[in-house]
């Protein structure tokens, strides 16, 4: 029997050997990098992309919710007067009730277009109005959760809700209802201009352009209604929006290998309109292509450099073999530590780079773990940039853009705490800065403002950290001094007084800016009735402001 050649016996087991080794070494690296790419690339991305969204949704609704508490009061004043005068006024034209209710509010805010009325029947079908895109509309099909939460309202009750998007047009507006003494209902909806919701839309879509990997972005109401010029949605869309307000906020679709489409709510199916945020649903795309592509370079390079040592080691003998296995063997070692790590980086492959090949493959590892970690970096970098957005959305919506003191919602919610705790005394200011409407009228509105700005930063530079201070209308304030009597509070205020003199010159010689201020101390027997606390704080406030013009004549 003819004896084959030691050489050919040699090769031939090396090839067979190694051909295995590869086939087993291609498996475990592909395994191994799919599952650090997915547990410390995609899913930390993919999860901050989702969370920032969510967040963004969840700050602007706050900003909005603080917006719409400055219109309830006036809005329940205004709708009750009105609603008793149709009542009590006989065979009334469209035309009375319009002027009627211009009379009491139109143009006296500029952030309103249009006012509204409807009457509805107790059957929930609008009969009259001066909104004819609304004639007809039967609230029970139309918005049949709505409805059933109207219908309950008793005879001669306010209801004042949040900001809404009309079902036909997706018009925002506060709409306010009066239960009349026959059952029907009496309803004004204020129409904002568009520049809220241009403003919202268009933040909205800054905020996708400029977050990485996200495209499509596109926001609903709901109804399932888009905002703006964004597309309509499909029966298939409105199914998974459903299937979000069941799970966690959110949930997605793959589109693909690299492409995902993901869907957030933050509507839930008990449904309240006390509680309901008027955006509501997002839809977009979070495209992994770039990540994808440098992922494959990695295998394709890698598979290359293997296929080029399978050759090489043809023409090696076994001691280099060995070398070569031990080479090898490290290099996966360091791969599999910067698997578990991989912030760190590569190093240390020169130690393990006998051949020129596998310094070749140690330098390719390094280029891709630079790249890896420089692309964890830029993503904690992005972390941070959008943490301080979401921080920078948290303080305006708990603070007055303008003047730098808290909102109305905060400082209710800060007050029930105080009293909560049971710390006394304390003394509550109601503070009104005197002829705001002759500045405004006579300087001009940008003069105004800084007046108010002025008037937030003394208030600020007057009082304590411990000190609430909260702007509640547009020349309105109130002040929680803690444990401090009234004549303590009334030398603040007076020192207050004498700094807003002087500093009202350096916007005009002929300015005089002053406040006007009402004072009441709580002690702990007092503590039970923010509204009346607040109400008589505000009636001597009146009576202050009384004073100084009857001094003046």
């Amino acid at each position: 029997m003819k004896k084959r050649s030691f050489v050919y016996e040699l090769v031939k087991s090396q090839i067979i050997t190694l051909s295995i080794s590869l086939l087993i070494f291609l498996i475990i690296i592909n395994v191994v990098f799919d599952k650090g790419y997915r547990k410390y690339i995609f899913e930390p991305i993919f999860n901050t992309i989702v969370e920032s969204v969510i967040s963004y949704q969840e700050n602007w609704s706050q900003m909005l919710t603080g917006f719409q508490e400055s219109y309830r009061h006036n809005m329940s004043l205004i709708l009750k007067d009105i609603a008793v005068w149709f009542e009590n006024t006989p065979n009334v034209s469209d035309e009375q009730i319009s002027q009627q209710i211009n009379s009491h509010y139109l143009n006296q805010d500029n952030t309103i277009d249009t006012i509204n009325w409807y009457i509805i029947s107790n059957d929930g079908i609008i009969v009259n109005s001066n909104y004819e895109a609304d004639l007809g509309l039967d609230l029970q099909k139309s918005v049949p959760k709505y409805w059933d939460v109207l219908k309950e309202m008793p005879i001669n009750e306010i209801r004042i809700d949040k900001m809404l998007y009309e079902v036909k047009t997706g018009i925002p507006r506060i709409f306010g209802y009066y239960r009349l003494d026959n059952g029907n209902f009496f309803e004004i909806g204020l129409k904002l201009k568009d520049d809220i919701l241009k403003n919202f839309i268009d933040q909205f879509r800054s905020f996708a352009d400029n977050t990485e990997y996200v495209d499509k972005m596109a926001v609903y109401t709901v109804s399932y209604e888009p905002f703006g010029d964004f597309p309509e949605l499909s029966k298939e869309d409105i199914r998974i929006f459903k299937k979000a307000e069941n799970q966690n906020l959110y949930t997605y679709k793959e589109l693909s290998n690299n492409l995902y489409q993901v869907y957030t709510s933050l509507y839930n199916e008990a449904f309240n309109p006390e509680d309901i945020s008027p955006i509501v649903r997002t839809k977009f795309e979070i495209d992994f292509s770039e990540l994808m592509k440098v992922k494959n370079t990695f295998l394709t390079l890698f598979n290359i450099i293997i296929s080029s040592i399978l050759i090489i080691m043809f023409l090696i003998n076994y001691q280099q073999v060995k070398k070569l296995a031990n080479n090898l063997t490290m290099i996966i070692q360091k791969v599999h530590d910067y698997e578990k790590n991989p912030a760190t980086g590569l190093s240390e492959l020169e130690k393990h780079s006998d051949f020129r090949e596998t310094e070749k493959l140690g330098n390719a590892f390094k280029i891709l773990s630079h790249r890896i970690t420089a692309l964890i970096k830029k993503q904690n970098s992005a972390n941070k940039s959008l943490q301080t957005a979401k921080d920078r959305l948290e303080v305006l919506a708990s603070h007055d853009e303008l003047t730098g003191v808290e909102n109305r919602r905060t400082f209710f919610r800060k007050i029930k705490m105080l009293v909560d705790q049971d710390i006394y005394p304390w003394v509550l200011v109601f503070v009104d800065m005197d002829n705001l409407k002759k500045i405004n009228d006579q300087y001009g509105h940008n003069t105004g403002d800084k007046a108010l700005n002025i008037l937030g930063e003394t208030l600020l530079s007057c009082t304590r950290s411990e000190d609430l201070i909260a702007r509640i209308g547009g020349d309105e304030f109130v002040i929680a001094l803690i444990k401090i009597q009234m004549e303590q509070a009334t030398k603040i205020m007076d020192r207050i007084n004498s700094i807003l003199l002087e500093k009202g010159k350096f916007l005009n010689e002929e300015l005089e800016l002053s406040i006007s201020y009402g004072i009441n101390t709580i002690h702990e027997k007092d503590a039970g009735d923010l509204e009346k606390i607040i109400q008589i704080a505000d009636s001597r406030m009146y009576e202050y402001k009384e004073n100084k013009k009857e001094n003046k004549k």
